[in-house]
């Protein structure tokens, strides 16, 4: 099966191809007596926040203006509205390509067995241990409504006392290395600033992850992957971007804490009992 990259990168042509497949199809019924097509008359609203104005055009990712929405009125006077497949997928927070092998449009995209190679590594003890991923966070990324920032630019801020907390001093310990995901749907009406606290109480490294499940697709974007070492505590600190400049179905996060890449190769039963300690709070601006 033939699929061009996800739509929010996807080529110009296959771009121009999916925002006017309705216009195309659409066109053919104008001529019919008493049926009209009107452009743009109604907005779009998404869980109550408004997306998308009445009147409002929509540039497509290869630059094309087209609208944002479609609005069909039948001779009876009927009318159905229409909204282009790759602004929809916009809307839903949906991974969509285009399938060339069925012509069809693809929304929430996931690997088919076709689609997926499985490579099998056997290594020796005498073989160099695997790379480990750069240990550094990328201040100014910003994934869905978080900004990762610098814990020193707001070390008095965070000094205080937290607005609130969704999981405060919260000691974990597992034979495997395994903690559950804490999910959090930071928002600006509560909270100008989130901190992610891990402690490393155990004997080996441990990885911290954040990140935004996509709503309708099988993948996440991810913040960098950071390692805690044993003994040390890892700071991270996001800004909360406004709820009116965010999509509201892209305000959901998961906080987790792994094993380390370096440990990969260990069979959990040899492995230490993993400790940490986590925190999770928010703090005013």
């Amino acid at each position: 099966m033939k699929k061009n990259s996800l739509f929010n990168r996807f080529p110009a042509f296959a771009g121009g191809m999916l925002a006017m497949a309705m216009l195309v199809t659409l066109a053919e019924p104008v001529s019919a007596a008493g049926e009209k097509i009107a452009y743009n008359q109604v907005g779009i609203r998404v869980l109550r926040e408004q997306q998308v104005k009445a009147g409002e055009t929509w540039t497509a990712s290869n630059g094309q203006k087209v609208p944002s929405t479609i609005t069909y009125t039948d001779a009876a006077g009927g009318k159905t509205n229409y909204i282009a497949a790759s602004r929809l997928s916009e809307l839903l927070d949906a991974d969509i390509s285009w399938d060339e092998e069925t012509n069809s449009v693809d929304i929430g995209v996931s690997p088919v067995p076709s689609e997926v190679t499985v490579t099998v590594e056997t290594r020796s003890s005498d073989d160099p241990p695997r790379p480990t991923p750069p240990n550094a966070p990328e201040y100014g990324l910003v994934i869905g409504n978080l900004e990762e920032i610098d814990p020193e630019t707001v070390k008095d801020v965070i000094a205080a006392d937290p607005s609130g907390y969704y999981i405060r001093e919260t000691r974990m310990q597992s034979p495997d290395g395994s903690f559950p995901e804490i999910t959090a749907h930071p928002s600006s009406r509560g909270a100008e600033y989130v901190v992610y606290t891990v402690t490393n109480n155990g004997e080996t490294p441990k990885d911290v992850t954040v990140t935004r499940p996509v709503s309708i697709a099988s993948r996440r974007e991810s913040f960098p992957t950071l390692h805690v070492q044993p003994g040390e505590t890892l700071t991270r600190v996001f800004r909360v971007l406004k709820d009116e400049d965010t999509h509201p179905m892209q305000r959901t996060f998961s906080f987790g804490v792994s094993r380390s890449d370096t440990d990969r190769d260990i069979h959990p039963r040899d492995l230490p009992v993993s400790d940490v300690t986590v925190s999770l709070v928010q703090y005013p601006g």
